[in-house]
């Protein structure tokens, strides 16, 4: 059902109340205005073109009950609309919500009906897992790798001593070396102990570095003969008596100079100290048989604190005393003792109760009736420390 216009209805009414107005007027027969404004009226009455007429006109908006008593000018009224179930949204969808309630009344939640009510998946699980997971790689890996493991290397490894190749090559320096009795350096570039004398004595110590307690590897060449000179050389007589290298574990400087003072030549190759008790370490070169050895010719032979008469490992070197070079090789690793001559393992085993503790390293040796030369050269010593 199609409404005329708003406006065209309005016209019309105007039309025909002015038509009424005008009716009156003419069977009066009277010109003179009754009234200007609506105050010129009784209650109730409106001014129109005028005159006095009964009710109101009805302007504008829509009326939401029926009008009985204006002139209705105006928009649709919502009542001219007799069912009122129009005015409802009977099972309208919106979206994905579906209003099953009969009932327009009803604008209760309860009764809509949300057709899609499952969200999608918005990886809420996911979020936790990569979060999770990032925060813990980050922050926990990083931190045990950089923190822990530093703190640890650092912690729990000691600093050795550096101690460069001693290759004799410069005179002795005094603040470095401890010299005691007929010991020299030999201007060509070499340690000499005794020289090729009768009855003499003498030690080189290092003070330049004391080594430290742990395993250690020791490397040095000797010679021991009666040629002036390093190198093969062939001999009748029987030379006398040896050397040795000594690490001895004292308080300082004065301590081990009055010790070496107190050492006796001859058999005791100028390290024998005993029965003065000392913590000591020492590898002897021994070209002279005496009653405290363990065999007629000559040998090498391990000892501890100061004390040859207990050679606890040996082996003979018939070869030892041709005057020539020898390098020599000497590891000790925990109670084990290792020692090379030209490169030919001629010592290995363990040292029941060893405790290897580091001290001043150095030489001594000793000449008799019968006499060497006891070269030392090329010293170089690389630890792995412990605390």
């Amino acid at each position: 059902m199609q409404h005329a216009a708003p406006s065209r209805l309005r016209n019309a009414f105007a039309a025909l109340a002015a038509g009424l107005l005008f009716a009156a007027c003419s069977a009066s027969g009277s010109t003179a205005p009754d009234c200007e404004t609506a105050v010129d009226c009784a209650r109730g009455q409106t001014c129109l073109a005028g005159a006095c007429v009964e009710g109101a006109i009805d302007t504008g908006s829509e009326d939401t009950a029926a009008d009985t008593s204006r002139i209705d000018t105006g928009s649709e009224d919502t009542t001219a609309d007799t069912d009122p179930a129009d005015t409802a949204v009977d099972a309208t969808t919106v979206a994905d919500t579906t209003v099953d309630d009969t009932d327009p009344a009803d604008t209760g939640l309860e009764d809509t009906e949300v057709a899609d009510t499952e969200t999608a998946d918005t990886g809420a699980e996911d979020t936790a897992i990569d979060d999770t997971t990032d925060t813990t790689v980050a922050d926990t890996t990083d931190t045990t790798v950089e923190d822990t493991t530093d703190t640890t290397i650092d912690d729990t490894t000691p600093v050795c001593p550096e101690i460069p190749l001693l290759d004799f090559n410069a005179d002795l320096s005094s603040s470095e070396w401890l010299i005691v009795g007929d010991a020299y350096r030999e201007p060509a570039g070499w340690l000499e102990l005794t020289g090729l004398a009768g009855g003499q004595q003498g030690a080189i110590f290092y003070l330049g570095s004391v080594l430290s307690r742990g395993d250690t590897e020791i490397s040095l060449r000797v010679s021991t003969g009666q040629c002036i000179l390093p190198g093969p050389c062939d001999s009748l007589a029987d030379g006398a008596d040896g050397f040795a290298l000594s690490i001895f574990g004292v308080g300082g400087v004065v301590e081990l100079a009055n010790l070496l003072a107190e050492a006796r030549p001859g058999e005791g190759l100028g390290y024998a100290v005993t029965p003065r008790a000392v913590d000591a370490f020492h590898i002897e070169f021994d070209t002279y048989h005496n009653a405290i050895d363990p065999t007629l010719g000559n040998h090498v032979a391990i000892t501890l604190n100061g004390d040859p008469t207990n050679h606890l490992l040996w082996t003979e070197t018939p070869t030892l005393e041709n005057n020539a070079w020898h390098d020599i090789v000497l590891r000790i690793a925990g109670a084990q003792v290792t020692v090379l001559m030209d490169g030919v393992t001629v010592i290995d085993a363990d040292v029941p109760g060893l405790d290897f503790k580091g001290g001043y390293i150095g030489f001594t040796g000793s000449t008799g009736g019968s006499t060497n030369y006891h070269r030392i050269d090329d010293l170089q010593i690389v630890q792995a420390c412990t605390r």
